[in-house]
């Protein structure tokens, strides 16, 4: 859900800003979670015009997130109707099944979108506190592929990790046994 919400509302940006901001620069914004990680990605042009930007808004949309009452709402309730309709699924069902039985003990083995039970539960101030000790330079991996040189890519990455809180690395997850 944290990871959901990012482009949903910084500051003075609502999620119609934030989308018309990276469309008005050819640029695009993409983000996802997984069992172990969040990824938060731009598409962007390296034109300076461009670039420079796209980049700060990226940076404010990962560092800066409002999390608003609406969105989280209906993010909520868009999540809570996909996991009912998983029960639909067969396929779905044997993927948790598969994950369940490979990890019985690690948290691989459970949903990573949650249960019904805890997204209920979700508060604004979870996702505020999760992002706050997560979104850290600490734990950020910077990865870039383009038209960029080495230098340039050094400068984008501090420039990114600069904007996001200073913390710790996350503790790394107990490797499951193994198979």
């Amino acid at each position: 859900m944290t990871n959901a919400m990012l482009n949903e509302g910084t500051g003075d940006r609502d999620a119609g800003d934030i989308a018309a901001g990276f469309e008005r620069l050819g640029a695009e914004f993409s983000n996802s979670s997984h069992r172990d990680m969040a990824l938060a990605s731009l598409r962007s042009l390296t034109l300076p015009d461009k670039l420079d930007p796209a980049l700060a808004l990226f940076a404010d949309v990962v560092s800066q997130p409002s999390f608003p009452d609406d969105a989280f709402e209906r993010l909520r309730n868009q999540l809570l109707a996909s996991l009912r309709f998983r029960l639909q699924r067969a396929s779905a069902i044997a993927s948790e099944a598969f994950w369940e039985t490979l990890y019985p003990e690690h948290s691989y083995g459970r949903l990573p979108q949650g249960l019904p039970d805890s997204v209920q539960q979700l508060t604004i101030e979870d996702l505020r506190d999760f992002h706050s000790r997560f979104y850290t330079s600490g734990n950020a991996i910077i990865s870039m592929v383009g038209a960029v040189d080495r230098a340039q890519a050094e400068r984008i990455a501090e420039r990114l990790a600069g904007a996001l809180p200073a913390g710790d690395a996350a503790a790394p997850i107990e490797s499951p046994e193994p198979i």
